[in-house]
């Protein structure tokens, strides 16, 4: 069974400082403890970063306890690749110039601008939860929406395929809550102690190995039942009972009607599982007021110059 693994867009946050006038601005990587403390409540042992961001300076700078939790993800280029994919045939029919999901552009005027904006800056995070089996955090009441409109004013067949397979996937998704444990505030040395604990703890591991199943249409009610087990024999070990408190977190999963056949999604996924989506952002914003009063030393980026 799979752990569950969470997509992140940044490590760290950036940190200003003033001094001598000058204001210098800069990654503080001290933030991940605050950041992963957060992510406890949804039974996460891994943080996924996307494979276009610097390996290796990445895992030079940030703490010894966490490198092993770090995992880069859609190394292939493949859910850019399938977005692109999707995304080609609509923005050709609207008179979008688009190439790849650097960019794209079009003439003051084009109509559905908006929906297509939608699409192109949720898209890829949605395919590589698919294609990695990872949490998500995704609008997806805007790209519902940005679907809906675009199915009832295009007309080509290829982009009603698209449509038609986007709006099968997002239609089956459905809020939920489940139960969850949430670290109490603590200083940052003894949180990275805390996680790696929380890592090696046999309940914690199967209650990350359930978080993860969530993904996994037939599988969700039964995980939902085991999370709410879990949680409280967590609650229960003496090394949790004083740095943990019980709560409820709410996400999205795809436990509605199953999606109808597609064939243009059998050509581009093997995957069954579609990736709970969880408010990740606010929690993160939470981290980051954490992480500010707590105003830890600093861990600055180990740049490589070399190559």
């Amino acid at each position: 069974m799979q752990n569950n693994k969470v997509l992140l867009s940044e490590i760290g946050f950036f940190r200003e400082e003033k001094k001598e006038g000058k204001l210098s601005i800069f990654r503080d990587y001290s933030a991940i403890v605050y950041q992963v403390s957060e992510l406890i409540s949804y039974g996460v042992s891994e943080i996924a970063i996307n494979a276009l961001c610097d390996k290796d300076d990445i895992l030079k700078s940030i703490p010894d306890g966490f490198k092993k939790r770090i995992i880069f993800v859609d190394q292939k280029d493949e859910a850019r690749k399938k977005s692109e994919i999707i995304l080609h045939p609509i923005a050709v029919e609207l008179s979008i110039e688009f190439k790849d999901l650097n960019s794209f552009s079009f003439s003051e005027g084009t109509f559905f601008h908006d929906e297509f904006t939608i699409l192109f800056t949720n898209i890829r995070d949605f395919f590589i939860g698919i294609e990695e089996q990872l949490l998500i955090d995704i609008d997806l009441v805007a790209m519902r929406n940005a679907v809906f409109t675009l199915r009832n004013n295009l007309k080509s067949s290829d982009s009603m395929q698209s449509l038609a397979m986007l709006s099968g996937l997002l239609g089956s998704y459905e809020e939920t809550s489940i139960d969850s444990i949430t670290l109490i505030p603590t200083a940052s040395g003894e949180l990275v102690e805390l996680f790696n604990r929380f890592l090696e703890d046999e309940l914690y591991k199967e209650l990350s190995q359930e978080n993860h199943n969530l993904g996994i249409q037939n599988k969700i009610v039964r995980s939902k039942t085991i999370i709410s087990r879990l949680t409280k024999d967590i609650l229960k070990k003496p090394f949790a009972k004083e740095i943990v408190d019980l709560s409820a977190k709410g996400l999205t999963v795809a436990s509605g009607s199953p999606m109808p056949s597609s064939k243009t999604f059998d050509s581009l996924f093997s995957s069954i599982y579609l990736p709970p989506v969880a408010p990740i952002k606010p929690m993160l914003t939470i981290a980051k007021e954490k992480w500010k009063k707590a105003n830890p030393e600093i861990i600055l980026p180990k740049w490589d110059f070399s190559s």
